[in-house]
């Protein structure tokens, strides 16, 4: 059977599904927004998934507002921990594969070096839990699963931190931006891409993969490389001054981990496909970003 066959694809209107979309032009490809299932009713998605008979289920949707989740747990619980898991369950009864979307942020930024798939996870926030939570479901209740962590993800769609730089560097003359934590931004369509054209290379080969944009930088490193892109396309901007700051004087309601590194070795050995540098990605956002007319 072909998975591609028939795919459902959750969380419609987020970063990643609605860049899933772009990608998947022309497929019979199905998307599930809020209004078609609401994930917090967790009883409601085994006989949604079965009646939809699908060849493949991707979990596109998440409870990502990650300061946010450090109250609203039972919320974050019920979209990170137990749709999944329902999700799982469906599809190890329909015997198809399930591609779940996980996070850096299940490690607790101590180690020195990219994370690897076998590190032991220790998050630092009710989000990373969650969101480990949910990884250890979909391994427990479907056997054909493959688990994608992802780091800094943003697009041109959605809430993300390229937008909202684009936004307040249009309104302020200065931003403080933590500068001490360190990732790989990720763009939303690299990863519709992966899913696309390198995925099926992992097909029974089941487990938990990192990917994420190549190389890596810091938030503020991040911030100077949106707005020299956006000045050398002439975008009107308020931006002055761009302040790096350490996290101990950016207080939020959940920590961060400081290391956000993900090291994609099995990936690559995997599927051979060396993904695109993390500034050449961004570049390819921005223009996408103007070609939509948000500048």
């Amino acid at each position: 059977m072909n998975p591609f066959a028939k795919v459902l694809v959750f969380g419609k209107n987020g970063q990643l599904a609605r860049s899933i979309a772009e990608t998947f032009r022309g497929e019979n490809i199905h998307f599930v927004s809020q209004k078609d299932l609401d994930l917090r009713l967790s009883g409601d998605i085994v006989p949604f998934v079965k009646a939809q008979q699908p060849t493949l289920v991707i979990n596109a949707a998440a409870y990502t507002q990650v300061d946010l989740a450090e109250t609203e747990q039972v919320d974050a619980e019920l979209i990170n921990v137990m749709a999944p898991q329902k999700m799982a369950m469906a599809c190890e009864s329909l015997k198809i594969p399930l591609i779940h979307f996980s996070t850096d942020y299940v490690f607790d930024g101590t180690k020195s070096q990219p994370y690897v798939e076998t590190d032991t996870p220790n998050p630092v926030n009710k989000y990373g839990e969650t969101k480990l939570s949910g990884e250890k479901a979909v391994q427990k209740h479907c056997e054909k699963h493959l688990i994608f962590r992802v780091s800094w993800l943003y697009s041109e769609f959605g809430k993300n931190f390229f937008l909202t730089m684009m936004k307040l560097g249009k309104e302020k003359k200065q931003l403080r931006i933590v500068s001490d934590q360190i990732g790989a931004p990720t763009y939303a369509r690299d990863v519709a891409e992966m899913l696309k054209n390198w995925s099926p290379a992992l097909f029974e080969r089941w487990g938990v993969y990192h990917f994420t944009n190549d190389g890596f930088t810091n938030w503020h490193g991040f911030a100077e490389e949106i707005f020299k892109l956006a000045k050398q396309a002439n975008v009107s901007l308020e931006i002055e001054e761009l302040l790096a700051i350490a996290s101990a004087d950016y207080k939020t309601p959940a920590a961060r981990p400081l290391n956000s590194r993900l090291n994609m070795d099995k990936f690559i050995a995997g599927t051979g496909f060396n993904p695109a540098k993390w500034d050449a990605a961004l570049y390819r956002c921005f223009n996408s970003y103007k070609s939509f007319g948000m500048s």
